[in-house]
């Protein structure tokens, strides 16, 4: 077969970004991750996948996939101010990452500030997650100034 007949590989959607996001990605979602990427010093790719399967009580998840990518997923929530909440907690978790504060080495525990995470604290104990709902708080302030917070965010200490 001729070369011509095949072409690149890319993510419909979304060619030449490093800002992957899945199909049900909402648009107004997409700017807010665009603004943040924006903010980002280093090559990153991050990778957002909307609707995920996540236990039971688990609005969000951050892995940090080496080669500075990351995944970020995020279950279904009921109104637009939760989804945003936890789309900027998330997001927190992975400047956390590149900062260098959180670890996730690939044969060994998750570590905060160096140390392994101690993961029978209370998530509200935990300062990866402390740190997190502070960050989010400000990137609502800069990014979302236009809407009220969800009800109980940012967390209390």
């Amino acid at each position: 077969a001729a070369a011509s007949q095949f072409r690149p590989a890319t993510i419909p959607g979304e060619p030449y970004t490093d800002l992957i996001f899945d199909k049900h990605m909402p648009v107004y979602d997409k700017l807010i991750c665009h603004k943040l990427y924006e903010t980002l010093e280093k090559e990153t790719t991050i990778i957002i996948q909307n609707k995920a399967y996540l236990p039971f009580g688990v609005n969000g998840v951050t892995y940090d996939l080496g080669n500075s990518t990351y995944l970020i997923q995020l279950v279904h929530q009921e109104t637009e101010e939760e989804r945003w909440w936890t789309l900027l907690h998330e997001w927190a978790h992975v400047f956390q990452f590149v900062e260098g504060k959180l670890e996730e080495p690939v044969n060994g525990p998750i570590k905060w500030m160096g140390m392994p995470n101690d993961f029978s604290k209370p998530w509200s104990e935990r300062p990866w997650e402390i740190g997190a709902e502070e960050m989010a708080n400000q990137l609502w302030d800069e990014y979302l100034p236009f809407t009220n917070k969800p009800d109980g965010r940012p967390r209390e200490k």
